[in-house]
């Protein structure tokens, strides 16, 4: 058992898309207190942006209490998943910073559009200073960045496909994530779009990889092109739980992890099986240490002439496990393997 979080008194609360009931079992693995209800000792509150902006109770007791860190699932996630596990700094998970930051696009999206809808026929006779200070703000925007996003004008969108893929970066304290999502009209007939998003801690891109309005089958094949480019296999393999062969360079060198492939987040978390690799790793060295005890002192025993390839291979297959577990995990430094969003190298 782990102690990295022996500082922290955790509660949650909201409707979890994943992995919302482990939360209890990783907090306290790892050195934590647990409680079901806000308490004067609690010092963190795992939420989702939903519950927040209801402001459900548990919320509303944790900003009464004033002390209380009111973080998103991602923070548990990241702290668990870096090297050495601890804590991490909750300015950027903060659900506070991320609503205030939200309304502030779009106090801005709704500034630029009654610019443009007050704009009149002369207005592209004002000095060009003006001009770009008025458009800056909307330069290259996510279409698809508001619950009003459309696929065309007065049409609803609804989600097809929504996938993720993940990577650890080289100091194993941040991730790379790639959102993937195929929008399609509620209104008949259906068109779709293909939306790529980039990000990682402090930046984030989007690309459209398909143009607006297109049908299915060219959204679909834009979306299991992207997926292969990233995690290696195709998108009919992806849960066959066979792992790609690693990433080459274009001189046939074996890439790092951290600019391997990415790994695809399916309804089981990379947080689940991460941990579950622990754990099997755990049990398989245990193993390997009863069987040196019972055969201490035994030379024509377990570790006799007819014995010792058997505990070879219990070392082996001990390691490969954790091994194959972390393959593509134990990442990653930026790479620049953007697709051209224009994000900066670390």
């Amino acid at each position: 058992m782990g102690k990295t979080f022996q500082k922290i008194h955790a509660c949650s609360a909201g409707k979890f898309p994943k992995d919302g009931q482990k939360i209890p079992q990783w907090i306290t693995a790892n050195g934590g207190q647990y409680s079901s209800t806000i308490c004067r000792s609690v010092t963190h509150l795992i939420t989702t942006l939903e519950a927040y902006k209801k402001n459900i109770q548990p919320v509303r007791e944790a900003k009464e209490h004033g002390k209380i860190k009111i973080i998103t699932f991602d923070w548990l996630e990241d702290s668990l998943l870096s090297k050495d596990k601890k804590p991490k700094r909750v300015t950027e998970y903060l659900l506070k910073t991320k609503v205030k930051n939200e309304q502030k696009k779009e106090k801005s999206a709704r500034e630029a559009s009654r610019n443009t809808k007050s704009a009149d026929p002369g207005a592209t006779m004002k000095k060009k200073g003006a001009a770009k200070k008025s458009t800056g703000k909307t330069k290259n925007p996510d279409p698809f960045g508001k619950a009003t996003s459309k696929l065309r004008a007065g049409s609803a969108v609804g989600v097809r496909y929504d996938i993720v893929l993940v990577r650890m970066m080289l100091s194993r304290k941040s991730r790379e994530k790639i959102h993937i999502k195929i929008y399609e009209s509620k209104d008949e007939p259906h068109v779709y779009t293909t939306h790529f998003e980039y990000s990682r801690a402090g930046t984030s891109s989007f690309k459209l990889l398909t143009p607006l309005g297109t049908n299915l089958k060219t959204a679909m094949g834009a979306f299991e092109a992207k997926f292969k480019s990233k995690a290696g296999t195709d998108w009919a393999n992806r849960s066959d739980g066979i792992v790609p062969l690693p990433k080459l360079d274009e001189e046939g060198n074996q890439l790092p992890a951290h600019q391997g492939w990415y790994y695809y987040e399916d309804n089981r978390s990379i947080l689940s099986r991460y941990l579950q690799s622990e754990a099997t790793s755990t049990v398989d060295e245990q193993e390997t240490l009863v069987r040196r005890d019972e055969g201490a002192g035994d030379p024509n025993g377990i570790y006799g002439a007819d014995k010792s390839s058997d505990l070879h291979e219990l070392k082996v297959e001990s390691q490969g496990a954790t091994t194959d577990s972390r393959l593509g995990e134990d990442s990653a430094r930026y790479d620049g393997d953007d697709d051209g969003l224009g994000l900066a190298e670390n």
